[in-house]
């Protein structure tokens, strides 16, 4: 409700909350859904409203699909990135499409733009190593100027995850 009364957005995992964001006044231009497993009735509700969806696998994908065809709406998705290269190794994630994969899952979303528009990429990070978030944002440029080249145009990068914030005075 704080969020709301101050004009602010907010990254929803789930249906509930979602559905309690849209309830306290929140405009679903400043609401995203980042959840990692999205089922049937959160997608819809997300449709429902216009808010802006991760997409994190070709699953998720078919879903959507498949309700933005019934309930014949358009929403904008976002696109979750994994699988980044940091010294030599990549980095562990659970979900996200490959930065190879990314480009031509983005090259297909432009095949369907009756139902749906490409407008950035997200990446969620395990840990809080700055010199890891650094290489994904590195790499998530590179891919945006692949895609630029591509004249397929991303609007945003959310570098999900959090970032480590230390509250204390002292330990």
């Amino acid at each position: 409700q704080a969020a709301a009364q101050q004009g602010q957005g907010a990254d929803t995992a789930s249906y509930r909350e979602l559905k309690q964001c849209l309830d306290s006044g929140i405009h679903p231009d400043n609401l995203v859904l980042t959840g990692a497993v999205k089922n049937e009735n959160l997608l819809s509700l997300a449709v429902d409203h216009q808010v802006t969806i991760v997409l994190d696998n070709y699953d998720e994908w078919n879903l959507l699909k498949k309700i933005c065809t019934e309930k014949q709406k358009k929403v904008t998705v976002n696109i979750r990135l994994g699988g980044f290269q940091f010294e030599g190794k990549t980095l562990a994630t659970r979900f996200g499409f490959s930065l190879d994969e990314a480009v031509t899952f983005i090259q297909h979303l432009q095949n369907n733009k009756d139902l749906v528009e490409f407008t950035g990429l997200h990446f969620h990070l395990n840990g809080y190593s700055v010199e890891q978030r650094v290489a994904a944002i590195e790499q998530s440029v590179q891919l945006i100027d692949r895609l630029q080249a591509l004249n397929i145009p991303t609007f945003s990068l959310d570098i999900g995850g959090g970032i480590l914030m230390n509250y204390l005075e002292n330990a």
